[in-house]
């Protein structure tokens, strides 16, 4: 975990930063957040749908 958070820290001032909580947060692949659509955000439900993951 120590490791983490210099690596967030220093993108916090950076445009990407929603970018890389979301990508910590959610567990998610670079590639996985790359291919992220509005449609796939249930904000309603708070739920995300990953398409095409690692798994299939």
């Amino acid at each position: 975990m120590n490791s983490v958070i210099p690596l967030h820290n220093r993108g916090a001032s950076c445009n990407n930063s929603g970018t890389l909580r979301l990508m910590y947060g959610a567990g998610m692949r670079l590639m996985e957040c790359m291919t992220l659509r509005v449609k796939d955000v249930g904000f309603g439900r708070r739920e995300i749908i990953i398409r095409e993951g690692k798994s299939g």
